[in-house]
């Protein structure tokens, strides 16, 4: 009797969170490398990006830096409020910078 009820209560479990998952509004993630991408209204170029839509946009990736001995990568991320423009957030090692353009993806927050 005892694994019957354990049995019944985590199937109903899996489908009640599948249920829940399938109905809930779910957030998008859309690439933006090359300067513009998928994202209707979110454009980059560089380490800038520029919103011009009613959302609120967390913008991540990674960019390549470089320096007087190489290079190597670091990543960049913003939060960017609807219609507003701003330069990426970036962490390169050392003293490199950022150069080229950076691969990123826009989520939507809503």
């Amino acid at each position: 009797m005892g694994h019957r009820f354990a049995l019944g209560v985590g199937v109903a479990s899996a489908l009640l969170t599948a249920t829940v998952g399938l109905t809930a509004p779910a957030a998008g993630a859309f690439p933006l490398g090359g300067g513009g991408g998928m994202t209707p209204g979110l454009k980059c170029s560089g380490i800038t990006c520029t919103n011009n839509t009613d959302r609120v946009y967390l913008v991540s990736g990674t960019v390549t830096c470089q320096d007087e001995f190489g290079t190597n990568f670091g990543t960049v991320s913003a939060r960017i409020e609807p219609r507003q423009t701003v330069d990426l957030q970036y962490v390169c090692a050392a003293a490199s910078v950022p150069v080229g353009e950076p691969n990123v993806i826009g989520t939507y927050e809503g």
